[in-house]
This record gives C-alpha cells, sequence and structure tokens, in this order.
C-alpha cells in the first residue's frame, strides 16, 4: 500500500513539473508594425495570421487618441480583426499593443504555461 501511495505521489508531482514543455519553448513573439493614416482613414488588421483557432486575442496598450480602435472578435478565427481609426493629426506616433495569447494549459512554478505574439502599432495620423 505504501509503494502504491508513493508511486501517485511521485506521478503527481511529476506531471505538475512536466505540464509544459520547457520554457524556450514558449517565447514570446515580438512584432512591430508602422503605419501612417490619412486623418479618418480606417486601418484594419487580420489577426488570424499570428494564431490559431485557440488564441485570445486583447488590446494590452490602448492608442492616446482615437475613434476606432477594437478588436471583433477576440476568438481567433478568420473573422478576427483588429481596426483602428483617429481624427486627430498628430506628429507623434499613436501607439496600439496587441497580445495574442494561447489558453492557459497549466500551470508550471507560478508561470503560465503560454506563448503570446505581441504586436506594436505605431500609427501616425497625418
Amino acid at each position: 500500500m505504501k509503494k502504491l501511495l508513493s508511486l501517485i505521489c511521485v506521478l503527481s508531482l511529476a506531471s505538475t513539473f512536466f505540464s509544459c514543455k520547457k520554457d524556450a519553448d514558449h517565447a514570446n513573439k515580438l512584432i512591430t508594425i508602422n503605419q501612417t493614416l490619412s486623418s479618418g482613414e480606417t486601418y484594419s488588421l487580420k489577426l488570424n495570421q499570428f494564431g490559431d483557432a485557440d488564441d485570445i486575442a486583447n488590446i494590452i496598450k490602448q492608442a492616446a487618441s482615437f475613434s476606432v480602435s477594437s478588436i471583433d472578435n477576440p476568438n481567433i478565427s478568420s473573422a478576427s480583426n483588429y481596426t483602428f481609426s483617429s481624427v486627430s493629426k498628430s506628429a507623434e506616433a499613436e501607439q496600439v499593443v496587441l497580445a495574442i495569447t494561447e489558453a492557459n494549459r497549466g500551470n508550471r512554478r507560478g508561470k503560465l504555461c503560454e506563448d503570446a505574439t505581441i504586436i506594436t502599432i505605431n500609427f501616425v495620423i497625418k
């Protein structure tokens, strides 16, 4: 009985420590897009090229001035788009940061087991 209990404890610990691949397999991809728009022009970015069906998209940094800045479907699919528009002309770039992350697949020593694509978009409105 003690051997069986010990085996169960060892298997439980092993599954906890090895629930994710190595941390190096979960590296973030960083993408920067520089975009110039005319005042009132709409920019659209299809998000499915940066993730797959089980990914989620979020805006993690919003532009300071915008008319529209939204993700129409946060669950990555062929219909997922980020849309931006601004009527405020500015010499400085408006910056939006998007994160596309995997669904949580466990926890390893306090770290989420996920990879992410971080998309920084610098808009210049003329």
